[in-house]
């Protein structure tokens, strides 16, 4: 507990935490995933940045990709899932007065889950995220609105139940976000 009051003490002094909603699209990298689900998966996100240092962030975020599919051969109704939790560092670079850069990387523990014929297949891994954003965000306003280009990526090799033949699994792939978030904690 102490620890988060040293934090959000922080965040007050030197300026902000930034909270963002965001739904887009990512263009899945496994082809076994676009021939079944299609080419792109709405992905509802959330995500945060703690100001550390001038524009220098810690980032946080998640995000979930939900479709619904037909197998290849027998047109039986199938289920998937992408997820992810990720952490990372970003930069914050204000252009002008109303737009700013974010840049952003880091670790993505990401999950996939697969419901087909009757049988539930389940995976997790370790991969990483990157993304790249503009801002409009005025300087004396705590409401921003944003567009962010990034890539998600993972392989998966422990499925649950193993599968023969199948060596791993990609997750993620290129995305398209728009957000919508607050800044807190700010100096006005």
């Amino acid at each position: 507990m102490p620890v988060v009051l040293l934090l959000l003490t922080s965040a007050s002094a030197e300026s902000r935490l930034f909270v963002s909603l965001g739904a887009g699209f990512m263009r899945p990298s496994d082809p076994g995933f676009r021939e079944i689900y299609g080419n792109q998966a709405i992905l509802p996100e959330v995500s945060a940045a703690f100001r550390l240092y001038k524009g220098l962030c810690l980032t946080a975020g998640a995000g979930k990709a939900s479709e619904e599919g037909r197998t290849p051969d027998l047109g039986l109704e199938t289920k998937s899932s992408q997820g992810y939790i990720s952490v990372g560092l970003g930069y914050l670079l204000r252009i002008s007065q109303r737009l700013s850069i974010d840049v952003n990387a880091g670790y993505a523990g990401m999950s996939c889950r697969e419901e087909a014929l009757g049988a539930i297949i389940k995976g997790k891994g370790p991969g990483y995220k990157a993304e790249v954003g503009i801002m409009l965000m005025e300087e004396d306003d705590r409401a921003f609105i944003g567009l962010k280009l990034g890539y998600l990526s993972a392989r998966v090799s422990d499925l649950e139940p193993p599968i023969d033949g199948l060596p791993s699994i990609k997750l993620g792939g290129p995305k398209i976000t728009l957000c919508f978030g607050l800044q807190l904690f700010g100096d006005n």
